[in-house]
């Protein structure tokens, strides 16, 4: 299995112990996640990598099933009445605020700026 994207995910001070072990629970479903300490003590940074363990499809499948994921995410985080202030990043890229984003296509986007490669 080989390692073939990865992004960090900035946490806010202010997002709840349930609701952020909600979203690690869920990308942890499609991805292998790494907690690390934050130069902002009040923030967390997660280091999300996505592998590939076959042909470039199953890799695409991982992303599409991530960005669903992400997106209901979000639309229950706005549900409880909640903005979900995470924010996306990586290197080359604009970051991705999840508390503006308006559809799992926009995520799905985001993350195929960088698509999987043979």
């Amino acid at each position: 299995m080989s390692e073939l994207q990865s992004f960090q995910l900035v946490l806010p001070p202010d997002l709840g112990e349930a609701d952020r072990e909600e979203l690690l629970t869920l990308l942890r479903t499609q991805m292998r996640v790494e907690e690390h300490p934050s130069k902002d003590p009040t923030l967390v940074a997660v280091i999300a990598f996505i592998t590939q363990a076959g042909q470039v499809a199953d890799s695409l499948s991982k992303m599409a099933a991530l960005a669903t994921l992400i997106y209901g995410w979000v639309q229950a985080m706005r549900k409880k009445g909640k903005q979900p202030a995470a924010k996306a990043g990586r290197a080359g890229q604009l970051p991705l605020n999840l508390a503006n984003i308006q559809s799992e296509e926009e995520v799905l986007d985001w993350l195929l700026q960088h698509p999987p490669k043979k």
